[in-house]
């Protein structure tokens, strides 16, 4: 417990807190609408929650915020002890009890995480359509400040939650099944593919990464990441022994995650395999009805299915061989979209019979039965279009 000095309270501020007897009633204390609000007010200037400790990023590495502990003012027992003070003669003054609780990480638990500098860092670019950018940096925020204990293991998918309208994620372009559509939360593979490469840099164990079903140029070659809830997951180990802190900064169509802890200078050694390919451009037929029959237009070039490889070894600091990791990555083809023509074809005027010498019946003005006069009838047929 510790005391909270009271503010001097003028004789005319006292009456409006008093409730006075009424009634046939003889005592007197605090009460009333205005004693109310005013008791709240004390509360709102006291109470205060813990703060525990946390981490800022400065100029050349990161250090620890010092925890705070919380305060709370007991309503009941100032009460009483300002009543006291009101209704006696000689001591005049009362003191606020209040109680002190503590953060749960406090300063010293967070100098102890041993996060003291940054053991993986990437940075990758990109653009988009406003509800990607949109989506990237809101899936970026949700994993910002994550800590992974020594030992345990980072999920992707456990950080962020299903990626869904209700957290405002919203529609841009996204990979389904081997195709590229419009649907909720196109964008976050930016944020998972970031992360994979923070982790891949550091040398960390990678337990889980899965490739996108189409290959995307922008991305670091056999190093990008999808991720889908919840069956596709991003997965890193810390088997460091010490605290790992994720933070992420989105900047004007750039990304950086670093994961800070304590440096472990690990020796990373990449080795790329080029990107084959491994068949043939899939195409794909849809029937157009305003194509006449016979008619094909190219709506979309695709690419064939290709295929890379990255090896990774991970070497500690007295060069001793920890992790010799190959990913394979196989990408889909994009088919060649071709549309077909399906409207029949009008059919053409009949041409007349050869020897056929019909003449008007004898009396009748030239051109009244439509065959004879100086302007013969004339036939056209249609051309077809391009499409």
């Amino acid at each position: 417990m510790s005391a909270h000095p009271l503010r001097r309270l003028a004789r005319w501020r006292i009456a409006q807190l008093l409730d006075l007897p009424s009634g046939g009633a003889t005592s007197v204390g605090i009460g009333g609408r205005a004693a109310q609000a005013w008791l709240a007010s004390i509360r709102r200037s006291v109470n205060r929650p813990p703060s525990d400790a946390t981490f800022r990023v400065v100029s050349g590495g990161i250090e620890v915020v010092p925890a705070k502990p919380g305060r709370t003012i007991d309503l009941d027992a100032a009460r009483s002890a300002i009543e006291k003070a009101m209704l006696s003669p000689t001591h005049r003054s009362a003191a606020l009890a209040t109680a002190t609780s503590e953060p749960s990480r406090t300063t010293a638990a967070a100098e102890a995480m041993g996060i003291t500098g940054i053991v993986g860092s990437y940075t990758t670019t990109y653009g988009g359509t406003p509800g990607r950018l949109h989506n990237v940096q809101l899936v970026a925020d949700l994993i910002d400040g994550a800590l992974v204990a020594p030992g345990a293991r980072f999920s992707f998918n456990h950080t962020t939650g299903e990626r869904n309208e209700a957290k405002g994620f919203e529609e841009a372009p996204v990979i389904i099944n081997g195709e590229l559509e419009s649907g909720i939360g196109g964008g976050v593979c930016q944020v998972s593919t970031t992360v994979f490469n923070a982790a891949f840099e550091a040398g960390l164990s990678i337990e889980k990464r899965t490739n996108h079903a189409l290959y995307i140029s922008h991305y670091p070659l056999g190093r990008d990441a999808t991720v889908n809830y919840p069956d596709i997951d991003l997965v890193f180990k810390n088997d460091t022994d010490k605290w790992l802190l994720i933070r992420t900064f989105v900047g004007a169509g750039s990304l950086t995650v670093n994961i800070y802890g304590t440096p472990q200078n690990r020796r990373v050694e990449t080795e790329t395999a080029p990107l084959t390919v491994d068949g043939k451009v899939p195409w794909k037929r849809i029937d157009d009805d305003t194509l006449f029959k016979g008619e094909k237009v190219v709506e979309q070039y695709g690419t064939p299915p290709r295929s890379t490889s990255v090896r990774r070894r991970v070497f500690a600091p007295d060069g001793k061989l920890m992790y010799d990791t190959t990913w394979h990555s196989y990408y889909v083809g994009e088919p060649t979209v071709v549309l077909i023509g399906t409207k029949p074809r009008p059919k053409k005027p009949a041409k007349p019979a050869p020897g056929d010498t019909t003449k008007p019946k004898p009396g009748t003005p030239a051109g009244a039965d439509g065959t004879g006069g100086a302007e013969p009838p004339t036939s056209t047929s249609p051309t077809a279009g391009s499409g």
